[in-house]
């Protein structure tokens, strides 16, 4: 397990303009669904989805990128837990091979310019909060990232477009569902907060395999940064990346969700504390 490595500098990428592009948001999971036991079988208790959006200029800045770097660390993708623990295609690197393969990753990153995004949900507390009334965790982590996502593309007043690492497949038709769900009804789930049907959000939700699709990896990499930042409290990468997160204004998607909210969302680089619930 990579422990400390140094952190790359970051630039200061300063406001964006509006853009007439369609951006693309690729989504990632860091955990799973399940509920604890006695209600599941899962020992996880977060779940994380995150991402980055990028233009289609971004979008081809990665998927050239990255290949070269894989390459040349004789690896077939980025799999960014597997890279810190050493497991499975990535056992041959030495920890300063993995340090520089990680190295690399994040500057691509800081060059393609995403807007990064991501949701962390505890599920303990929202079992114990919502009782036979709680969401899938995962869906209500993609409702939380993609209601983010359609303010900022309505900030820039701008289209973009949903897509998510096929191992989400499984529950694709949730997904979609949810999707659908908030296209007609809308984001809030209060009458106590503004309402929004994702209307800058064009098409269906995509779903694509990890190792044919460059950004994903990227989304698989800021996932897995969150978790060990802001969950396993590890040396992490994510003081480089959060530079890149939406930090116009705290969110509050889902809306209606009262002081006992478990849901933690990375759009702001400051915390604000609101009872049980930050928002960055």
């Amino acid at each position: 397990m990579i422990y400390n490595h140094p952190q790359p500098e970051y630039i200061d990428i300063g406001e964006r303009p509006p853009h007439s592009n369609v951006w693309t948001l690729y989504l990632d999971v860091s955990g799973d669904d399940g509920w604890l036991r006695p209600y599941g079988k899962s020992e996880e208790r977060y779940v994380i989805v995150g991402g980055v959006a990028l233009t289609p200029e971004g979008t081809d800045f990665v998927s050239g990128a990255i290949p070269e770097v894989t390459y040349s660390y004789d690896v077939p993708e980025i799999k960014t837990h597997d890279i810190y623990w050493g497991k499975g295609v990535f056992c041959h690197l030495s920890e300063g091979e993995s340090r520089r393969l990680l190295d690399d990753v994040v500057k691509i990153l800081i060059r393609a310019d995403p807007v990064v995004f991501g949701t962390i949900v505890d599920k303990e507390k929202m079992k114990w909060y919502y009782g036979d009334r709680a969401f899938n965790p995962l869906l209500y982590g993609f409702w939380a990232t993609i209601a983010r996502y359609n303010k900022f593309l309505g900030r820039i007043n701008a289209p973009g477009r949903v897509i998510m690492d096929e191992d989400e497949r499984r529950k694709e038709k949730g997904l979609k569902k949810t999707y659908y769900r908030l296209k007609i009804k809308g984001t809030s789930i209060s009458e106590n907060v503004p309402n929004s049907h994702l209307k800058y959000i064009i098409g269906d939700v995509g779903f694509v395999k990890s190792h044919e699709c460059y950004p994903i990896q990227l989304a698989d990499f800021v996932a897995y940064e969150i978790r060990l930042a802001e969950i396993r409290k590890r040396p992490s990468y994510w003081e480089a990346i959060k530079p890149f997160c939406d930090v116009h204004e705290p969110s509050k998607i889902p809306a209606g969700l009262n002081r006992t909210s478990t849901v933690v969302s990375y759009h702001i680089p400051h915390e604000v504390t609101t009872g049980k619930t930050r928002v960055y």
